[in-house]
């Protein structure tokens, strides 16, 4: 899955650049935290910070499934359409042949 930010919106990362377990973790149904090597986060794009989170688990998602905490400076309004959602999900049925469930996104700010 790849989240792409706006630019003036930020999370928070440790020394090595990656992004804390404690702003990006599996929430709603499941709970813990994704493994570290499964999310990159990228900020050199002057226009956008993106995430690109990778998950091989064996667990289906149905529901909210993903917890994104991220830091806003109080002089920037966001604006929901400048977060942009895409995701690739595969599984495989009991012939490994590919199956692509339908996918949907929702961003709430609070």
């Amino acid at each position: 899955m790849t989240v792409t930010l706006p630019k003036e919106v930020t999370v928070k990362t440790d020394s090595t650049g990656a992004p804390l377990s404690s702003v990006i973790y599996l929430s709603g149904q499941f709970s813990g935290s994704l493994p570290s090597a499964g999310v990159t986060y990228d900020t050199e794009s002057s226009a956008s910070n993106q995430l690109i989170i990778v998950d091989g688990s064996s667990s289906g998602y149905a529901g909210e499934f993903l917890t994104i905490r991220c830091d806003v400076p109080v002089s920037y309004t966001p604006n929901i359409n400048d977060i942009n959602y895409s995701a690739s999900f595969w599984s495989s049925d009991l012939n490994n042949v590919g199956v692509l469930p339908n996918a949907y996104a929702k961003a709430t700010f609070n």
